[in-house]
């Protein structure tokens, strides 16, 4: 880069910040917009390393539809933030083949702006923020570049001038994001930012599975006291009841309808009930995943607020999708496995099993209903039974089972290959259950986690997505039991994170990081959880909520929107009375300035005489526009930046000065004043 023309230079810095603040976007973006953006960048970059000319003027006039139409066709319609995305992304690529003048460059270096910003839309995890501060400095530098013309700044020397700026304006932007009111609906991000899920309100054999290689973050959980252990870690999100071909759907609203919370200080009351803060990550589903045998109406604590109910099924649900990171208090009672039911019966639909589906299963548990006798037969030994088979016919636990197309996959699982994940387990079991006359149903959430040793947070995520079972026991309700932890109790025990979970396949997914010693690998995990959690609940998570408890801490009894503003008014006040008093304090500095009394006289005598002397100009500036002052000018511009070692007297700068201005002043005494303007 040294060796490259500072043209030349410049503008492959430029392409680079860009290609770097653009790569983010990519997996946000269609495969020919990213092959369409990366193509342009490199092409100019060439274009730059060898200081050829630009594409004729055809090219970009044939790439602009090109790039538009691709937009039209990918998302079908003009609107919407994809579409914007993807034109934002091609076109900021093809305007840096246009890039000719500092407007041009300034054009780009803007563009790079919305990108940073595009990019926060879709995720605001702190390796994006580390990644769009590179971004910020470089496209700073870029523009500093622009504004420093003459001879070759150095990079580094420039990145730290741009920052200066950035860094004297950082408090402003501190006290803007503590105090500035977020009013809703207008602060915050679009419903899908950043939105993802491992659940869904239905299922099919695999789905879950797919959701174990998915490492992201779905909800962080603090307890009030010591935390339940991993086997209680049931956080349920959705009963699904009714078997359709190979999917499990949840029943209508008839059969589900919504009761009354229990009053929450009934819990309260209730020496089992453990209180937890959840902090839910967007997960475009209605139904919200809370610790099991939460009766009580969770309390909202962030900005967020949604309408919940909660169904006889004893899963919680929002009206709306949970499009909207959210925190809330909850209260759970831990009662075992049994999950309390109201007064009417179970659903009949609770037994129904579609017809000519998993023939060879239904008559695998109807011979083993009939070799029973009957006081072996009521549901908890029906139970038993499958699990104890489950236990001994040499079935594992495995991410990919290698289901047959051409087969029944429940009949494949139970009777042949016998590998299957979580939703194999359930499914079978309920399906089982069903067939030997006892009503059982499927519910899907998230269980166990990890509780970070460092802040005692426990982190669920996607991968720890889950099904199991309930079947009905009459006098006791709807039992809890899962299949899976006969086959795989350290699934249940410590997770898919655990080192054995998946019979070694996401161990193999993991690569390299999977080949890090255990210890150093937790201990890694653990900082960076911790770390991560403080990001989300200082900066990503800080709402209104937040800031009236910072004005609680600041001595407010009951804050609200208008002490933020007379906050913000007080600040305000403040900094420009700063601000005023440097100012009149760097003036009063000035007065015994030598140099700044001599450019002073200097100024106001040239304006007397009829020149055009601006405040900003400098004795360079006035040297171009005057060549019989050039010289001395220029030696009085050198010695106010010159080391004080370095420096000529500067009395006998002024002496020459005023000897050439006398000879100016005789020179254009005849010449009309217009001509000096």
């Amino acid at each position: 880069m040294k060796s490259r023309p500072r043209e030349s230079r410049d503008s492959l810095f430029l392409v680079g910040v860009l290609t770097w603040t653009m790569a983010p976007q990519f997996g946000a973006v269609p495969l020919w917009c990213s092959l369409f953006a990366v193509t342009a960048l490199v092409w100019r970059g060439m274009l730059s390393w060898r200081g050829s000319g630009m594409p004729p003027r055809r090219v970009l006039m044939l790439a602009l539809p090109l790039a538009v139409g691709l937009s039209l066709w990918s998302h079908g319609h003009v609107l919407g933030k994809e579409t914007g995305l993807s034109l934002l992304v091609s076109l900021t690529a093809l305007k840096t083949l246009e890039m000719r003048t500092q407007r041009d460059r300034f054009v780009v270096c803007f563009l790079g702006m919305l990108l940073i910003m595009a990019g926060f839309l879709r995720s605001q995890s702190m390796f994006q923020g580390l990644a769009m501060l590179v971004s910020v400095t470089g496209l700073l530098t870029c523009l500093m570049l622009e504004q420093r013309p003459n001879g070759r700044p150095d990079l580094w020397e420039t990145a730290r001038l741009a920052m200066m700026p950035a860094l004297l304006g950082a408090p402003i932007v501190l006290v803007l994001f503590l105090f500035f009111p977020r009013l809703p609906p207008l602060w915050g991000l679009p419903e899908d930012a950043g939105a993802h899920t491992g659940l869904s309100d239905q299922l099919e054999l695999g789905q879950i599975a797919d959701a174990a290689l998915d490492d992201s973050l779905a909800m962080q959980v603090t307890f009030d006291g010591p935390p339940p252990p991993p086997q209680e870690r049931y956080f349920r999100a959705q009963v699904l009841s009714v078997h359709i071909g190979q999917r499990w759907l949840a029943p209508n609203t008839a059969l589900s309808a919504p009761i009354t919370p229990t009053p929450r200080f009934e819990d309260t009351l209730n020496p089992s009930a453990i209180g937890y803060r959840l902090t839910l990550e967007p997960l475009q589903i209605r139904a919200l995943p809370l610790l099991e045998h939460t009766l009580s109406m969770p309390i909202m604590e962030s900005a967020t607020a949604v309408d919940l109910i909660r169904h006889k099924d004893m899963h919680w649900q929002s009206l709306e999708p949970l499009t909207q990171r959210m925190q809330l208090h909850a209260l759970a009672v831990v009662i075992g496995g049994v999950i309390p039911t109201e007064a009417t019966p179970f659903p009949i639909g609770d037994l129904d099993l579609p017809e000519g589906l998993h023939l060879r299963t239904r008559a695998w548990a109807q011979a083993l209903r009939q070799s029973l006798s009957p006081d072996q037969s009521n549901p908890e030994q029906l139970a038993e039974k499958l699990l104890q088979h489950i236990r001994t016919a040499g079935f594992s636990y495995s991410l990919s089972p290698g289901e047959s197309p051409e087969s029944d996959p429940v009949d494949a699982f139970w009777l042949d290959h016998r590998q299957g994940f979580c939703e194999h387990f359930a499914s079978t079991f309920v399906i089982l259950m069903r067939a030997m006359g006892v009503p059982a149903r499927i519910v899907t959430g998230y269980q166990g986690g990890l509780i970070n040793p460092i802040d005692k947070v426990l982190e669920i995520r996607q991968s720890d997505a889950h099904a199991w079972a309930e079947y009905w026991s009459r006098g006791q309700g709807w039992i809890r039991v899962d299949p899976t932890a006969a086959v795989a109790p350290d699934r249940i025990n410590a997770g898919v994170h655990g080192d054995n979970a998946g019979g070694g396949g996401l161990r193999k997914l993991l690569g390299p990081w999977a080949q890090l010693s255990p210890d150093m690998r937790a201990q890694l995990q653990a900082l960076w959880g911790s770390v991560d959690h403080r990001w989300r609940q200082w900066v990503v998570q800080y709402h209104s909520t937040e800031q009236f408890d910072l004005l609680k801490g600041l001595g407010w009894s009951e804050p609200d929107f208008d002490d933020l503003g007379e906050v913000l008014e007080g600040l305000a006040a403040l900094g420009l009375g700063t601000l005023a008093g440097w100012t009149a304090w760097r003036r009063w500095q000035q007065r015994g300035d030598p140099w700044l009394r001599t450019w002073t006289a200097l100024q106001a005598d040239l304006r007397r005489h009829g020149w055009l002397v601006q405040a900003h100009h400098s004795p360079a500036t006035l040297a171009r526009q005057i060549p019989e002052l050039a010289t001395v000018l220029l030696e009085l511009d050198a010695w106010r930046y010159a080391p004080a070692s370095q420096r000529p007297r500067l009395q006998n700068i002024k002496r020459t000065l005023r000897r050439a201005l006398r000879e100016l002043k005789h020179a254009t005494d005849d010449a009309p004043k217009q001509q000096r303007m």
